[in-house]
């Protein structure tokens, strides 16, 4: 929220040409509409388990978020040493959500593939179809 009021502040106060104008207010607003929807797709895809919703959580950070936090900070030629030192945390953030969202997923993509294939299996232990000295007594893999 810091951030956006200085990012308007900035876009209100300082000397810029209407193109300059027009890419900075174009940047904050599509910034301020898509930061919402991406941060509940990350909370919801954590709480649910959901691949389809951390994906899209992942692809909003990198479309949206650094995108916008690339063109709002570092590419501005008229920044201060505040909106750098904003723009480096903001960015490192970024990355590290990316990192970790990345693991996430792919730990989840790995989980949600053995529980298929345990459900598909029957859940026989493990063990091969034609096993012959199989003693279970055909409880599931996983006990509920």
């Amino acid at each position: 929220v810091v951030a956006w009021v200085m990012f308007a502040d900035k876009l209100a106060t300082k000397d810029m040409d209407d193109l300059q104008r027009a890419w900075y207010g174009a940047t904050i607003v599509l910034w301020m509409l898509c930061e919402p929807a991406r941060l509940a797709l990350g909370y919801m895809g954590n709480q649910v388990q959901s691949v389809a919703q951390i994906f899209g959580f992942l692809i909003l950070t990198v479309m949206s978020h650094m995108g916008a936090m690339f063109v709002l900070s570092v590419a501005v030629p008229w920044r201060n040493s505040l909106d750098f030192a904003i723009a480096v945390v903001q960015l490192l953030f970024g990355a590290v959500e990316l990192v970790v969202g990345f693991f996430s997923l792919r730990n989840l993509v790995r989980r949600n593939t053995v529980e298929f294939y345990v459900h598909v299996g029957g859940g026989t232990n493990g063990s091969a179809a034609g096993d012959d000295d199989n003693d279970d007594d055909g409880s599931p893999l996983i006990s509920q």
